[in-house]
């Protein structure tokens, strides 16, 4: 299983695409293809491809960081790490860069770069699409 490590999105994977946020539930993803970071801008909106669960591919961008990130220290504010606060008994709220929760522990969003979902590895490929192109369909 995999969630957001902010409670405020959980199951959901914020996407960007087509000028439009989206949220889209893991449950929905085959795969996703993050574009390591290569300019500022990356850190955060970080170029990606989504492959659905019926096949189809959609090029964008996930947040790299959480809200409110950008008020806070340098270190949260380039997503170098990523801090939380309790809210309530038991909502969690996350600073600095985006990182995913897992049976395996917590990881941040770039070192998930290259992830199938729900199948054996490689039956699901994203090869060919670049991460930020607009869709040719």
């Amino acid at each position: 299983w995999i969630a957001d490590s902010d409670s405020r999105f959980g199951p959901v994977c914020e996407f960007i695409t087509a000028g439009h946020y989206r949220w889209v539930p893991f449950a929905d993803l085959a795969a996703w293809r993050v574009s390591p970071p290569t300019n500022l801008i990356d850190l955060v909106w970080a170029p990606c491809v989504l492959t659905l669960t019926d096949g189809s591919v959609v090029r964008g961008f996930m947040p790299a960081r959480y809200p409110g990130s950008d008020a806070a220290n340098d270190s949260l504010r380039l997503g170098h790490e990523t801090v939380w606060h309790k809210s309530g008994r038991t909502a969690v709220i996350a600073l600095g860069q985006k990182t995913w929760t897992t049976e395996q522990g917590d990881f941040g969003l770039f070192e998930l770069a290259d992830t199938t979902f729900g199948m054996p590895h490689g039956s699901t490929t994203v090869d060919g699409a670049t991460a930020g192109e607009p869709v040719n369909d």
